[in-house]
């Protein structure tokens, strides 16, 4: 893997090429698959606990208070919402 370390790059995007322009959908899965196995291989996390890319957008949305995932419909927040409801107990 290339060392990128000593290269100042500005983008728009989080995830994104040495040279700041955006990456495809697939270069992402792909890059995110060999992290991960990267992160077996070297010990750092057993093959138990390997993850996708979903698996940590559901853990985000699921642990936001307002469960904020960008979606705007309801129907597209509950794909990453993972966690039952926090329900407040009133005793009359």
């Amino acid at each position: 893997m290339a060392d990128y370390s000593g290269i100042s790059v500005h983008a728009n995007h989080l995830f994104h090429d040495p040279d700041g322009s955006t990456i495809s959908n697939k270069q992402f899965s792909t890059r995110f698959k060999d992290c991960m196995s990267c992160r077996v291989a070297s010990g750092k996390i057993t093959a138990e606990e390997r993850f996708t890319f979903h698996q940590l957008k559901a853990k985000g949305v699921s642990d936001h208070e307002d469960n904020h995932s960008g979606h705007k419909t309801k129907k597209g927040k509950k794909i990453y919402i993972n966690k039952a409801p926090k329900v407040t107990w009133a005793i009359a």
